[in-house]
C-alpha cells in the first residue's frame, strides 16, 4: 500500500481562531481503498464537491479531486490544542462512498505536522485541511460557513475579566450583533449566546452598559458574584444564557404578568447534556417558557435544548421535558424561586401558578420581546444606560468600523491566570421542603 502526499503552500492561523477563511494543506496518509476485501487504487480525473459540516450544523462545499465526502466537526474543536485534534483524528476514520466503493483513510503519527494551525478537519484520501487564512494554490476561494468564536481579557473570577466575541474573527456584540434567527423562515431554532457553563457559580452575564457588551461576570458589593449550590444541584443545572437581539423593555407592563420588563436580554435555559464554554453561539430548539417575577420585575426563562444534542428532535415541546427528563422542570422551579435566598432575599414568584408555557406561547414572548429590542436599537426607545455600540447594524448610529472594534478589544490586558476561587465554593444551601 503506497502512501500519498502532496503539500500546498498554507498561510498559517492562529491557534485561537476558530471563525476565519482557511487554507488547504495536504499531508502524507496512508490511505486504503477497500472493495469487496480486495485493495485497490482508485484514481478520480474530476473535481468534487467536499462538504464540511460546522458544529452548529452549517455546511459548505469546496470543489475536490475525491468524491463527496461528508466530516462532521466534534462539538467542542474550538477548545481543543493542536494536539488533542491530532489524537481525535488519529482515532477516527473517515469513510466516504461512490456506488460499491468503500474508502477508508487511516491517519498516522508522522503524517500529522504541528505548526500555529488546528488540525480541524480531514478531506478525503490523503488529505488534510488545516484553518488557515486564505484558500491558496489551485483551490477556489470560498469563504468558510458562519463561524462564531471569542476572546478572552483579563483574569478569570476577577472584575478585569471579559469575553468579547467574534464572528469570522471580527468582533461583535452578543446583544446586537448575532441574528435572533439563524434561519429567519425557522421560528423554533433560534441562537443562543451561552454565558454560563451547567454545574459552574461564576455568575457571567451580557454587560449591557459597555461598550461591545462583553460578557463579564457580575459584581456584588464590589466583588464577583458566585450563585450558591442550592442542593441537590452544584451551581447552575442548566446551560445558561441569553437569545441575542431581544430586550425585556422595563418601561412595559407584561400583559401576562403585570410586571415590567427586567432591562435585560431573554434568558435561556438548556437542558441539553452537551456543556459548550461560556461565550460560545449555539443553536437551540425552543421547547417552553416560564414567567419569572423577580424583585417586582417580569424575567421570562426560555426552557430550550441545543440542536447538535443526538436527542434534540426527540423533544417537540415542553411535555417532552418531563417525559424525557422527568423532574427537570420542579427542580427549575425550586432552583429560581430559591437561589436569591440564601443572600437573604425573598423567594421569587411566578405567573401562571408555576406553571411553564408551551412552545407556541414562548415563541410569541421572544417575538415580542425581538420587536422591543428593534425599539431600542432604532432609538425609538430611551437606551437608559445601555450600550447600543454595534459593528453590523447598518441603519444604527452606533455603528463602528471592525478596526475600532478590535482596537477597543486590544486595549484590555491579555488573559492571565484565573482569581482564587471562594472558600465556600463547594458549600450547599438546604431549603426546607
Amino acid at each position: 500500500m503506497s502512501s500519498v502526499g502532496k503539500t500546498r503552500k498554507l498561510i498559517g492561523a492562529s491557534a485561537n481562531c476558530f471563525c476565519s477563511t482557511f487554507t488547504l494543506k495536504c499531508a502524507r496518509v496512508n490511505s486504503t481503498i477497500a472493495q469487496f476485501g480486495r485493495l485497490k487504487r482508485q484514481v478520480y480525473p474530476k473535481r468534487y464537491p467536499l462538504r464540511i459540516v460546522n458544529p452548529d450544523g452549517s455546511s459548505f462545499d469546496v470543489m475536490y479531486k475525491e468524491p463527496r465526502a461528508i466530516f462532521h466537526l466534534p462539538y467542542d474543536t474550538s477548545e481543543m490544542s493542536p494536539e488533542h485534534v491530532a489524537k481525535y483524528m488519529l482515532e477516527r476514520k473517515t469513510r466516504m462512498s461512490k456506488k460499491s466503493k468503500t474508502v477508508v483513510q487511516t491517519i498516522t503519527e508522522e503524517s500529522i505536522d504541528f505548526d500555529h494551525s488546528f488540525l480541524l478537519l480531514i478531506s478525503s484520501v490523503g488529505d488534510l485541511i488545516h484553518l488557515g487564512d486564505h484558500v491558496t494554490g489551485n483551490s477556489v476561494d470560498v469563504r468558510m460557513a458562519a463561524f462564531y468564536g471569542f476572546e478572552q481579557k483579563g483574569s478569570l473570577y476577577s472584575d478585569s475579566y471579559r469575553i468579547f466575541l467574534t464572528y469570522n474573527g471580527k468582533v461583535i456584540s452578543p446583544f446586537h450583533d448575532i441574528p435572533l434567527y439563524p434561519e429567519p423562515s425557522n421560528d423554533s431554532v433560534l441562537n443562543m449566546v451561552v454565558e454560563v457553563c451547567r454545574f459552574t457559580n461564576a455568575k457571567m452575564e451580557i454587560n449591557k452598559e459597555l461598550k461591545l457588551n462583553p460578557i463579564k461576570q457580575d459584581v456584588k458589593k464590589g466583588k464577583p458574584r458566585f450563585i450558591t449550590n442550592l442542593f441537590p444541584n452544584k451551581g447552575y443545572p442548566w446551560n445558561y444564557g441569553a437569545f441575542p437581539q431581544t430586550w425585556e423593555d422595563p418601561r412595559n407592563v407584561d400583559q401576562h404578568t403585570g410586571y415590567n420588563g427586567d432591562n435585560d436580554p431573554l434568558d435561556v435555559c438548556d437542558i441539553s447534556d452537551i456543556i459548550p464554554p461560556a461565550g460560545n453561539v449555539i443553536q437551540v430548539k425552543i421547547l417552553g417558557i416560564l414567567a419569572m417575577i423577580d424583585e417586582g420585575e417580569t424575567d421570562w426563562k426560555v426552557i430550550a435544548i441545543n440542536t447538535a444534542d443526538p436527542k434534540a428532535t426527540e423533544y417537540v415541546d415542553i411535555q417532552d421535558v418531563e417525559r424525557l427528563k422527568p423532574g427537570l422542570l420542579k427542580r427549575t422551579v425550586e432552583w429560581f424561586k430559591y437561589y436569591k435566598v440564601c443572600d437573604g432575599k425573598p423567594a421569587n414568584k411566578f405567573a401562571f401558578n408555576e406553571e411553564f408555557k408551551d412552545q407556541q406561547f414562548a415563541k410569541e414572548i421572544v417575538k415580542h420581546t425581538h420587536q422591543s429590542w428593534k425599539d431600542l436599537i432604532g432609538r425609538q426607545r430611551d437606551a437608559a444606560g445601555i450600550s447600543l455600540v454595534n459593528t453590523t447594524i447598518q441603519l444604527s448610529s452606533e455603528k463602528i468600523p471592525s478596526d475600532a472594534a478590535k482596537e477597543h478589544v486590544d486595549q484590555h490586558g491579555m488573559v492571565s491566570a484565573p482569581a482564587p476561587l471562594p472558600e465556600n465554593i463547594d458549600h450547599f444551601f438546604f431549603v426546607p421542603c
